[in-house]
């Protein structure tokens, strides 16, 4: 697919706006929710989104250590609740 071609996706998130883009090497890369984007080939989004049980199931037995947070970053949210 041509450079061009490709399309940008534009949402928002708890975290403010999100953007997802295929980058030149081929991969989706999600920006907005870090300082850098997260990305990932399309196999590897596919084996992580095939785990989801298991790292919810994770984050649930190690909710006392796990923080959250809110737009900006830096700062943990109180009683914040994992969806």
């Amino acid at each position: 697919m041509a450079k061009s071609a490709k399309k940008v996706v534009k949402t928002e998130t708890e975290f403010g706006p999100v953007q997802l883009k295929v980058s030149d090497k081929g991969c989706l890369s999600v920006y907005g929710i870090r300082r850098f984007p997260i990305s990932f080939y399309k196999s590897e989004w596919l084996w992580l989104f095939s785990k989801e049980e298991a790292i919810r199931d994770y984050m649930e037995r190690h909710d006392d250590d796990l923080k959250q947070q809110v737009e900006g970053g830096g700062k943990a949210v109180e009683g914040a609740e994992v969806v």
